[in-house]
């Protein structure tokens, strides 16, 4: 891109400045929007990684809980509701900084991504049950643990590219002072810009 300022005197004729500058160079240097989005992913694939971590360990501690007093599909339900909303309420706050308004509508939409989690994990332990009717607690834990780490991709992906998608401008327009240009002078001058590509 290149800048060509021109300063007129309002008052008097017959200074003509011309200032061209080529930003090449420092748009070389600028990180690209794919960068950026590059490292924000990345840093949010790390915060969800350990809020899951603590939701996995929270889920079999309350699955082992409930199961002492109630079927492994019942225990399963009450494990993944409680860490669903747990979950969702973390996220929203610490991975995709969202705050204010929408609360509701993000748990609704949490829960409907816990509804197919459910699904795959009631799916699973009626395999084992089929398959191995005389399994104990700890393989049941070991199931279910394993399919909720198969379904955390599609929990990331729903969170971040429909529950809370990035609203935000990728690439911001420039002001001059980011650019390198002079600001207007004193009192009487006016600044007059011609810009070419």
């Amino acid at each position: 891109m290149v800048v060509t300022l021109r300063i007129v005197p309002l008052s008097t004729g017959g200074i003509d400045a011309d200032f061209t500058s080529d930003n090449r160079t420092s748009t070389a240097h600028r990180p690209t929007s794919g960068s950026r989005d590059a490292r924000r992913t990345g840093t949010q694939l790390a915060l969800f990684a350990g809020i899951g971590v603590l939701s996995t360990l929270a889920y079999a501690l309350i699955f082992l809980l409930a199961r002492q007093v109630s079927p492994g599909q019942v225990a399963n339900l009450v494990a993944l509701g409680v860490t669903a909303i747990g979950n969702t309420a973390a996220n929203r706050r610490i991975t995709f900084g969202v705050t204010g308004s929408g609360v509701l509508r993000h748990h609704v939409q949490g829960l409907l991504v816990f509804g197919l989690g459910l699904a795959l994990t009631s799916g699973s332990l009626w395999l084992l049950g089929g398959l191995a009717p005389t399994a104990g607690h700890g393989a049941e834990v070991v199931v279910l643990t394993v399919t909720n780490l198969v379904t955390t991709g599609g929990r990331f992906l729903a969170m971040r590219f429909w529950i809370f998608p990035d609203r935000t401008d990728p690439d911001p327009p420039q002001t001059a002072a980011q650019m390198g240009l002079p600001r207007c002078g004193s009192r009487g001058r006016a600044l007059e810009t011609d810009r070419s590509w």
